[in-house]
């Protein structure tokens, strides 16, 4: 009997440490998702956006020393966060290599995306006359959200 019972008490702490093993890639608020781009040609030369379950952190980087850098964050909608979630494949992701075409070459710039969990981080940077044609769906989301939340601001 008292193997029986052992053997019982086993299977359920099993059970339930199984059951509650997070999901990296469900737990939306260990994602990041961050996007990029860079070119000399314009006054600010580097622009991020950073996107978290509750923010959208936009950072402009000046080309010279007379146009101070900009910094705008703003609150993120649960439907927003849940577009950029729902079209994120983190294992095709990951699976793109880092370096896409020829960034920077040719004075033609680059874009970059981002994407960290609580287990794995995984950056991949193109050419802006590339296109990342796996995240294209995701790249047009992020870009019309960026679009949506700082328009008309400093950020622009």
């Amino acid at each position: 009997m008292v193997r029986y019972e052992t053997l019982v008490l086993l299977c359920v702490l099993c059970f339930i440490g199984f059951s509650c093993e997070p999901d990296s890639f469900a737990e939306s608020e260990n994602i990041e998702v961050t996007y990029g781009t860079k070119c000399f040609c314009q006054p600010f030369g580097e622009t991020t956006t950073i996107f978290n379950p509750s923010l959208i952190i936009k950072t402009k980087i000046s080309n010279t020393q007379d146009v101070e850098d900009l910094s705008c964050q703003k609150s993120i909608a649960g439907g927003d966060w849940n577009m950029v979630l729902q079209n994120l494949n983190i294992e095709e992701f990951v699976n793109i290599p880092e370096t896409v075409g020829c960034p920077n070459c040719a004075d033609e710039g680059a874009q970059w995306l981002q994407i960290t969990t609580q287990h794995t981080g995984h950056k991949v940077t193109w050419s802006n006359n590339e296109e990342l044609k796996q995240m294209r769906v995701l790249l047009e989301i992020i870009e019309n959200l960026i679009t949506k939340h700082f328009k008309n601001t400093e950020c622009q």
